[in-house]
């Protein structure tokens, strides 16, 4: 486990903005839950979550495996989610990850997907404008075109 503070005093040479911590600037996604902040790690060789430990500024990767680095991340119904080809969920107590879902993907579609979560289910959109509608378990339970591309930020409990 690295700490916050030891890539503060690493770093502080390297950038000229206040000791920033090198997880600032990691990755595009982030989510906040279940008493941490869980951050996509770009730099890493493998698939990698960083958990980030607010109060005592511990950093902890959890690495997901597979074979796409563009991930997307969401928190809701007990976990912390990551999409990419694969719907990863995350215990957050015990940062296990098991693969939920292969991620059905259009003919030579990529494997940019993006996800979010209501109270019931979890939503995956893909870039090539579908939408599935997903329960905790795995199973599509819905599915829909619906344009050329979909970044889902957040879903209510309707969808």
């Amino acid at each position: 486990m690295t700490s916050v503070k030891n890539l503060v005093a690493k770093n502080a040479k390297k950038t000229k903005k206040w000791g920033r911590p090198a997880v600032a600037h990691l990755g595009t996604q982030m989510v906040a839950g279940h008493g941490a902040v869980w951050v996509e790690d770009t730099t890493a060789y493998v698939p990698t979550v960083l958990r980030v430990d607010p109060v005592h500024g511990d950093v902890e990767r959890v690495i997901v495996r597979g074979n796409a680095f563009s991930l997307s991340l969401a928190e809701g119904l007990d976990a912390i989610w990551v999409s990419s080809t694969k719907l990863i969920r995350i215990n957050p107590a015990t940062r296990e990850f098991r693969e939920v879902l292969q991620i059905p993907l259009p003919s030579g579609g990529s494997g940019e997907t993006s996800v979010a979560t209501d109270r019931k289910q979890l939503w995956i959109g893909t870039a090539q404008g579908v939408l599935h509608r997903v329960d905790p378990t795995g199973a599509v339970t819905a599915e829909r075109t619906v344009t050329d591309g979909i970044q889902l930020l957040t879903a209510s409990e309707e969808g």
